[in-house]
């Protein structure tokens, strides 16, 4: 369980510098374009399953109930 924040923590920064190479090299693609904001979600999706493990039951769902609301109107 201690190692999970160290993986998040790298699929980060290895999405943020595969965003900027492709931007640098001008090497940007439909689906590339389709791909980064879904495997954004899920890394958000990721991390706050994470929170809900060590947040009380209610705060949970509140946690999922603000981010669901925020999904629906973006």
């Amino acid at each position: 369980m201690q190692h999970r924040p160290l993986v998040f923590a790298l699929a980060a920064l290895t999405d943020g510098l595969d965003g900027y190479l492709a931007r640098r090299m001008n090497r940007v693609t439909g689906l590339g374009k389709l791909l980064a904001p879904t495997a954004d979600e899920v890394a958000v999706l990721a991390l706050l399953h994470q929170l809900s493990q060590l947040l009380s039951r209610s705060l949970r769902v509140r946690s999922f109930a603000c981010y669901s609301s925020g999904l629906s109107s973006g």
